[in-house]
């Protein structure tokens, strides 16, 4: 008996109507999709500049509500030794981020990255961490010792993602995209409401990828049939990338939407304001939020 869709891939769907309808013409709805956001590419020379304003952006709207006292900043390593953005902290408040500027090129990445690595994400969370082990006394190698495959880790990937709209609420976004990166990148902003409606609907049918990644590890899926519905399905634009970063951690690729799913929830049960969104945010960096286990998502 076929199994019944999750709420990630029914929202996946949704996500992929709503795009069909926005996106009409010929081909299929990913060479739509790519075709219109194509039109939206960062020149290669604006950006490390694009993305170091998203970051100081990022910085600037986290520290109105946290205080990071130990924070030293944060060093860009632009290498094409990479494939994806990776954060690396570096301890007494400093991080390095790694990022190749060829996987930078749609300018709704900028804010995206610089979110998720930097402020409010894994730079901001290793430093809150540090913060409180140092404010507690701890100075037990386990608890300074970050290992990727762990509860905490998965839970700090969701909570990296869910602090981008924290620190971006919508119309904040378009106002700082429309006033300063467009611009800056050359690029006509007539269709930037359009081109960020597509650019979060597109992230939603991303979500929807888990169930696909965990038949993928499992070897219960081919990697041409799991390439195929990651496109089709799922709108990835680069299927066999995500596959072989499958390759390189397993199911753990699968982790990043079920976490974020893990945080909204948590924080939707605790916060009732904006500030205490934040508060709440901020605690999962130093607390054990445990992800479900047996839920389907």
């Amino acid at each position: 008996m076929e199994r019944a869709p999750t709420a990630l891939e029914l929202a996946a769907s949704e996500a992929t109507e709503e795009l069909d309808k926005l996106l009409p013409g010929q081909g299929s709805l990913p060479f739509r999709i790519s075709n219109f956001q194509s039109r939206f590419l960062v020149p290669l020379r604006q950006r490390e500049q694009l993305f170091e304003l998203a970051l100081d952006a990022c910085e600037q709207n986290t520290k109105e509500n946290w205080e990071l006292p130990l924070d030293s900043g944060v060093k860009i390593n632009w290498t094409r030794e990479v494939s994806t953005p990776w954060h690396s902290y570096l301890g007494e408040g400093a991080s390095e981020i790694s990022i190749n500027p060829l996987a930078m090129g749609y300018i709704g990445s900028m804010v995206d990255v610089a979110c998720h690595e930097g402020y409010p994400g894994h730079h901001a969370q290793h430093v809150l961490l540090e913060q409180n082990l140092n404010d507690v006394g701890d100075f037990s190698p386990e608890e300074r010792l970050m290992l990727l495959r762990t509860q905490k880790t998965a839970v700090l990937e969701g909570a990296a993602d869910y602090g981008i709209g924290l620190a971006f609420p919508q119309d904040k976004r378009l106002e700082f995209e429309r006033d300063v990166l467009f611009p800056l990148a050359g690029l006509d902003t007539s269709e930037i409401e359009l081109y960020l409606r597509v650019h979060h609907l597109v992230k939603i049918a991303n979500a929807g990828v888990t169930k696909t990644i965990q038949a993928y590890a499992d070897e219960k899926l081919p990697s041409v049939a799991a390439a195929v519905r990651l496109e089709n399905d799922f709108l990835v634009a680069s299927p066999r990338a995500v596959l072989e970063f499958v390759d390189r951690l397993g199911a753990y690729a699968a982790i990043y939407p079920l976490s974020k799913l893990t945080i909204t929830g948590f924080l939707d049960g605790q916060a009732k304001s904006k500030i205490a969104y934040w508060k709440e945010l901020e605690a999962v960096s130093y607390t054990h939020l445990t992800l479900p286990t047996n839920r389907e998502v």
